[in-house]
């Protein structure tokens, strides 16, 4: 008696599962989520960047049910990829400070003479400029042939990533001419 009240309600259940199918299908897509981690050390020079490591993921597939007109083709694919990567920006606040603080005292440009202050700053003359600018000059190309030196170092030494990081800063320090 107990073993066929247990059979009817099992039938029952299955019965009012059949009922549940005959609705509509609902599919709810959830993220995935893939983490990996790289821990390594890198020298990045200023305004410079390294890209660490990467993962690129593909995968597809196809089914097929009956034939002819009457059949049908399910198609899919999925495809992801990750990298890391690292940038670096030096941000000297002295350096800021010094300049914001010489752009709120300008000096006018008749009598040298400072307008907070009243402090008497030289004007300049154009040829002191164009020593001052040469000199920049001078110092940029001596960086520019600094770093490419580093950089053929570093491609003897069999290290092409790094060559081409001061490869680049060369490029810089001679493009900015």
């Amino acid at each position: 008696m107990r073993s066929a009240l247990l059979i009817a309600s099992c039938l029952a259940m299955l019965a009012g599962a059949g009922l549940a199918s005959a609705q509509q299908p609902t599919t709810v897509q959830l993220p995935s989520y893939r983490i990996f981690s790289v821990r390594t050390t890198v020298s990045v020079p200023d305004s410079g960047g390294a890209y660490l490591d990467g993962v690129n993921r593909a995968r597809s597939g196809s089914t097929s049910r009956g034939l002819g007109p009457r059949g049908s083709r399910g198609i899919g694919s999925d495809r992801s990829a990750g990298g890391a990567g690292i940038s670096a920006t030096i941000i000297d606040h002295a350096v800021l400070d010094k300049r914001v603080l010489a752009q709120a005292e300008p000096a006018t440009p008749a009598t040298g003479v400072t307008a907070a202050r009243g402090d008497t700053a030289p004007v300049e003359s154009v040829a002191a400029i164009r020593a001052c600018n040469a000199a920049a000059a001078q110092q940029q190309a001596s960086e520019a042939a600094r770093y490419f030196a580093q950089g053929r170092l570093a491609e003897a030494e069999g290290k092409p990533g790094i060559a081409k990081i001061y490869y680049r800063m060369a490029a810089r320090r001679t493009a900015n001419r």
